[in-house]
């Protein structure tokens, strides 16, 4: 006796949102690196502030450093999550303070 398959027809519904974008912090950390790349400040970033590949190509692209220790920034790191930031002032003044003594 042959095995046959029965497929049930399914209508598969698609909703697009209306707007699509970073979430506030994102949007902030990326508003305030397009202007102080614009104003040729050496930016970077404690590890990749978002997770598109596209994003952090076009920040390379334009003279953000992505990098891992804040002891790599040149002039200005850029943070979009709030929690790190009072880690990485506190990281930032340690190692300033022992470079500068």
């Amino acid at each position: 006796m042959p095995v046959t398959e029965k497929r049930e027809e399914m209508s598969l519904k698609i909703k697009l949102a209306k707007t699509a974008g970073f979430c506030f912090g994102v949007d902030r950390a990326m508003n305030m690196m397009d202007k102080l790349v614009s104003q040729k400040e050496k930016v970077a970033t404690l590890g990749p502030i978002i997770h598109n590949p596209q994003v952090i190509e076009n920040l390379k692209n334009n003279g953000v450093s992505i990098i891992e220790n804040p002891e790599e920034a040149a002039d200005i790191l850029c943070s979009a999550a709030p929690e790190l930031d009072k880690e990485l002032v506190v990281a930032s003044q340690k190692y300033l303070a022992d470079q500068y003594q």
